[in-house]
């Protein structure tokens, strides 16, 4: 067995902390040598887990799809005054009296309904700062646990002295030592998932944002052409007499819904990244 088997490195390490190892004593060794650090590491997967199915993607997912649906409400050509014998008790001005109101009540809906988005959005933000931390946490117990994993493996010989002719037993010490080290192991696969769940975060938080700042801009701008006052504006009463732009109502409109596709379309993804993660992640928990 070769130097690097027996002593169990991962690649890319840093080096043991020599003066630790060396206060560290194998040579009685139990099954709760090092334990305390294999326990912390399985902790800090466990809360890994927690943070990646937490349900802040679902929910906005869901809240996307009702602001989609109260968009759609609101469509344009509404405005316009039936043709024919229907148009003889149908006119422009009741037209858009009607097209306000519903706007208005429309709005108040998606202005919940925004503000829960928006929660939901700074929700998915502060959890990248906690999956950070747990970045941070995990690799210092993975290098804990390689202070231990060294201790055992170097200290004592592999080999315990046996009879002749009986296979050779691998050393307690070096039992536990390679225990440890799968643990280790693990833990360094822990690392790139946590990742793997910030940049899907962070990802669908960037799409969502953009689709608030998207329903914030048509809510203006839908005010300012329909001759209303937006919500949260102070000021004198817009005029009355307007003639609304469709054209632009409904450019409008379609900007909106494109930035909200484009948005569940990445919470979609990350949702996906975030279930095969979480596969992995499963599985490397088991081995610690």
């Amino acid at each position: 067995m070769s130097a690097t088997n027996t002593h169990r490195v991962w690649p890319g390490l840093p080096a043991p902390d020599e003066a630790r190892v060396a206060q560290l004593s194998p040579e009685a060794v139990s099954d709760g040598f090092g334990e305390d650090a294999r326990k912390g590491l399985a902790a800090l997967a466990d809360r890994v887990r927690a943070e990646m199915r937490s349900g802040e993607l679902t929910e906005a997912l869901a809240v996307i799809h009702h602001l989609r649906a109260g968009l759609e409400s609101l469509n344009p050509a509404d405005l316009e005054p039936r043709k024919g014998l229907g148009g003889l008790f149908d006119s422009r001005k009741r037209r858009l009296k009607a097209f306000r109101d519903r706007f208005a009540e429309v709005t108040r809906t998606l202005a919940e309904s925004l503000d829960d988005l928006q929660v939901r959005v700074g929700a998915v933000t502060r959890r990248s700062g906690v999956l950070e931390q747990l970045w941070t946490d995990i690799r210092h117990g993975v290098l804990e646990m390689d202070d231990f994993v060294a201790a055992c493996l170097r200290k004592i010989a592999p080999v315990q002295a046996t009879e002749p002719g009986p296979a050779p037993v691998l050393h307690p010490v070096h039992q536990r030592g390679h225990r440890l080290a799968d643990a280790r192991d693990a833990g360094v696969r822990l690392l790139p998932q946590v990742r793997v769940g910030q940049n899907a975060d962070g990802q669908a938080a960037r799409r969502l944002k953009m689709a608030c700042d998207a329903i914030i801009e048509w809510h203006h701008e839908w005010a300012d052409n329909l001759g209303v006052r937006a919500l949260g504006v102070k000021g004198p009463k817009k005029q009355k007499k307007v003639a609304p732009d469709q054209a632009r109502l409904i450019t409008s409109r379609q900007t909106v819904l494109a930035m909200l596709d484009a948005a569940a379309r990445e919470v979609e993804t990350a949702r996906q990244r975030r279930v095969e993660a979480d596969a992995r992640i499963e599985a490397a928990r088991k081995a610690i």
